[in-house]
């Protein structure tokens, strides 16, 4: 592990929250510092400092992150956006973007000393390479990041305020080179709540009109569909499905739709009948559509209590969709760590991945971009209104992710089964992962393998970890908070991570049984399917000069 001093030492301390989450990110360890030529360390990082404490470093051989004093700040590009250069020194996923940041620049006086600059706000430069005598030296034209307001890191790293710590984690990851995790690849896509089989559309969604879409401009959609809906499937339109898994998919979206329905605080027992129903009735789908469901839950308005997060993961959800916003909000009592919102998942009720999602617009390229430099999946979620404009807000996004490099898109299943980070050393392989069942191709010479959960430290319960290879399946012991084995090898190989608590999700009691639900659920799809009508009866009556119906409530979203 790589270790990077602090200079000086009262910015080590006064920020050691910051640098206990990029420790955990990244894998390095930080130091505090009194001297920039520390011998002890393999970088450094000076806050606060005149441009001669970054050249005395770098003179030194060492290589250099800084953020230079000066004053005042550049008020007048706040609205510039940050151009990245095609600097073959960035990563490649942030050559030549032009992504949005409003957070306001400094005026630093190295300006005229730019070697290799790296991104600028209009024609001044932001983050900058010099190199002086010695090594190179990144300067960027911002104040260190500090959790002051907020604990996390997150506000420092997300559209319309990144340039804090972007650059931070991305010198750390050079700094670490060929140790440093190699995140999954570029996976992307859309998710649309609530459609249902029942016919061959919902909505504004017409299921053959999509697929011919999607096919001729290369995305995947999945729809999150209602387990109440299981009772009724269109077979043609279950072919379709089955005939192009490759463009649409379903994963599960809550269990009978109700208000707050998995966001309510309940009993540990209900929470169990209702998760346990929702798998029970997806099987149902399964068997009257002859395709596969995602274990994965969209959760009905975005919400989700930790211990229903808990019931699921005890039946065997391999994982929720939930914004970080949403899953913060709906469990204020729960303690995050730092790097909430920056890895590819959070987890819930000891364990459950919860992976982010974030709004589907046209205007979404920032979120996009930092999403794929975090190593996390694009999951880009709305409605069946979302297609209300014939597929072009998809078609144009999709023209968008298809230009990044080794996008593939896919559905949620092969998502949640992907979250896992690697790094090899010697004939060793280590993986943190984000997934309670996972796939890996073993590289070839590697000879050990080392598990990392990423939620071990958090949840304190050992899982029943099983190995797949060959036809055989091998349990795992947990040594600490990881877990070891021998490649032996075996090239391909699957991992399941099992909750201490199983439960068989057929032998659980199922809820009360009440009318409500199904009335509900009924009135909410006439709506939706109605809607495309009155939609079109609204803009003939706005063309011909009559009333537009607006206010109305009748089209209002509620999911």
């Amino acid at each position: 592990m790589k270790t990077v001093a602090v200079f000086p030492g009262e910015a080590f301390d006064r920020l050691r929250r910051c640098w206990d989450g990029l420790a955990a990110l990244e894998s390095v360890q930080f130091r505090a510092a009194d001297d920039v030529r520390d011998p002890c360390s393999d970088a450094l990082i000076a806050v606060n400092v005149p441009l001669s404490v970054a050249e005395e470093a770098t003179a030194a051989g060492k290589r250099t992150f800084a953020f230079v004093s000066a004053k005042p700040m550049l008020g007048a590009l706040a609205g510039e956006p940050v151009q990245f250069t095609r600097s073959s020194f960035l990563d490649p996923i942030l050559r030549g973007r032009r992504l949005q940041d409003s957070s306001v620049p400094l005026n630093c006086p190295w300006v005229m000393l730019v070697t290799e600059p790296l991104a600028a706000k209009g024609d001044t430069p932001v983050w900058s390479r010099v190199r002086f005598q010695g090594e190179a030296a990144d300067l960027v034209a911002y104040p260190a990041p500090e959790c002051v307001e907020s604990p996390y890191l997150f506000p420092h790293c997300r559209s319309g305020a990144f340039m804090r710590l972007l650059p931070l984690i991305h010198f750390l990851r050079e700094v670490n080179g060929g140790a440093a995790w190699r995140r999954p690849p570029v996976r992307a896509c859309f998710m649309l709540d609530d459609p249902n089989l029942h016919w061959g559309s919902f909505g504004f969604v017409r299921y053959r009109r999509l697929v011919a879409s999607a096919r001729k401009h290369n995305y995947h959609v999945a729809f999150a569909t209602v387990p109440l809906d299981a009772w009724f499937v269109h077979q043609p339109t279950a072919k379709l499905f089955r005939e192009n898994a490759d463009r649409v998919s379903l994963l599960i979206h809550g269990n009978d739709h109700t208000r707050e329905e998995l966001a309510r605080p309940r009993s540990a027992e209900r929470c169990l009948q209702i998760a346990a129903q929702a798998l029970r009735r997806t099987e149902t789908l399964e068997k009257c559509c002859g395709f596969g469901v995602a274990r994965v839950m969209a959760a009905p308005h975005g919400s989700c209590h930790a211990e229903m997060a808990a019931a699921m993961l005890r039946v065997g959800f391999e994982a929720a969709c939930i914004s970080r916003g949403s899953i913060m909000y709906s469990n204020p009592a729960e303690q995050w760590p730092a790097t909430v919102g920056l890895t590819p998942a959070e987890f819930l009720g000891g364990g459950l991945p919860t992976i982010p999602r974030f709004a589907l617009t046209d205007k979404c390229h920032t979120e996009v971009i930092l999403a794929v430099f975090l190593g996390q999946a694009i999951i880009l979620v709305g409605h069946h209104q979302d297609l209300n404009d014939n597929h072009r807000t998809l078609e144009t996004l999709a023209g968008f992710i298809n230009d990044l490099p080794g996008a593939r898109w896919t559905n949620l299943e092969a998502i949640a089964r992907s979250n896992y980070w690697l790094s090899t050393a010697d004939d060793v392989l280590r993986i943190r992962t984000y997934s309670r069942r996972w796939d890996l191709s073993v590289p070839e010479g590697v000879r050990h393998i080392v598990i990392e959960p990423a939620w071990q430290r958090e949840s304190g319960r050992p899982d029943r970890v099983q190995v797949g290879r060959e036809g055989q399946a091998t349990p795992l012991t947990l040594d600490g908070d990881r877990y070891s084995m021998d490649a032996q090898g075996s090239r391909a190989l699957w991992v399941s991570h099992l909750a201490e608590r199983h439960e068989d999700h057929r032998t659980v009691a199922a809820p009360p049984v009440t009318l409500w639900p199904l009335v509900r659920r009924l009135l909410s799809e006439g709506r939706d399917r109605l809607q495309p009508w009155l939609s079109s009866r609204s803009d003939a009556r706005a063309s011909s000069g009559g009333p537009s119906g607006k206010g109305s409530g009748v089209l209002d979203r509620t999911t």
